[in-house]
């Protein structure tokens, strides 16, 4: 065999390598990745902004661009959440990718799409800040949902509306993010705030305290999602978070409180964690401390926030901070002002 031949049989080689890699999309490394992708989402928009959508679900093609090469792929669209699709311009959807039909986008399976509430630049950065949310908890857990920011077109199939492209994000998939954590999920199961690991339902209740969240409870499955390690039968389920958008730190214009936490802003923080021992906070408090600079880095490297938005994060971050700095303001907060019912 010639020098030319063995280099145009290489080049053949990797070519069906690289359309091998341009045709298999998998949900780990989708999440992993922080790029932002360009994507188109057609669907009847008529339907969709007017909440006339039979049953809660319509048919839509999602549409992007991998390595140069355009991958699509049919969807079913449906609608989900209560307050944000009666007030939302575009409400909050779940997008099955139809994994049975061997399109590209099939091994997503079935994602929430987390968009901007109404079409206008200020609702987009409230989007953004969201985004971060989920970043901040990343860096502080693994038992956290990943996300993947979007730059996305919504396209009306029928041509009757002009196209709207803004800024969304994709939420990990719940048995995915349970599957890295080598556990599964708990569905359709009730349980107590502290019948839930304990360290980790106080690393979230702290965190919630510091993104001033208050929409969130274990009994009630709001917000929260409940995994289970796989090896261990008997270890006791684990909380993770979601749905940050009522969020002080994010502070969106519809956001307000249960009147029966007898607060007035989002952004007025409340611990609503059970009372916890000194020795029982400090290591989980220090783990805050410790990552602080990666916390303020993931808000500070991002160059989609606008600098007022920018600074208004940063300083709601810095005003906890300074809070758990002083022990005699952690026992006031985490443990005499903590909930006990």
């Amino acid at each position: 065999m010639t020098a030319i031949s063995k280099m145009m049989l290489l080049v053949l080689f990797l070519n069906n390598t690289t359309l091998s890699a341009q045709t298999t999309l998998k949900q780990k490394a989708f999440f992993n990745d922080t790029s932002i992708i360009p994507v188109t989402f057609s669907t009847d928009m008529g339907n969709l902004t007017s909440g006339k959508i039979k049953d809660g679900k319509q048919p839509g093609r999602f549409t992007a661009t991998f390595n140069e090469q355009k991958m699509t792929g049919k969807v079913i669209v449906n609608t989900r959440g209560k307050m944000r699709k009666s007030i939302c311009f575009i409400p909050p959807l779940k997008i099955d990718f139809l994994k049975d039909s061997g399109s590209f986008w099939g091994p997503l399976k079935t994602l929430k799409l987390v968009s901007p509430c109404e079409s206008n630049p200020n609702y987009e950065q409230l989007l953004v800040k969201e985004y971060l949310v989920y970043k901040m908890y990343n860096v502080l857990t693994d038992l956290s949902f990943k996300v993947r920011l979007l730059q996305l077109t919504y396209e009306d199939e029928k041509g009757k509306k002009k196209p709207i492209t803004q800024y969304a994000f994709f939420l990990e998939d719940e048995d995915q993010m349970a599957k890295r954590n080598q556990c599964i999920s708990i569905e359709n199961n009730k349980y107590l705030t502290d019948a839930t690991d304990y360290n980790q339902i106080t690393l979230t209740c702290i965190f919630e305290y510091m993104i001033g969240n208050t929409d969130w409870s274990v009994p009630n499955n709001h917000n929260i999602r409940l995994i289970r390690s796989k090896k261990d039968s008997f270890a006791k389920p684990i909380a993770v978070p979601y749905d940050f958008d009522y969020s002080g730190i994010v502070n969106a214009p519809y956001a307000t409180p249960d009147p029966e936490l007898e607060i007035q802003y989002v952004t007025e923080r409340l611990y609503r964690g059970f009372p916890r021992k000194m020795e029982q906070l400090e290591p989980i408090i220090q783990k805050f401390k410790d990552k602080k600079a990666d916390i303020l880095a993931v808000v500070n490297n991002c160059m989609l926030l606008k600098p007022y938005d920018k600074k208004e994060m940063i300083s709601y971050l810095e005003e906890f901070y300074k809070q758990i700095d002083k022990p005699s303001t952690v026992k006031t907060i985490f443990m005499d002002r903590a909930r006990t019912q």
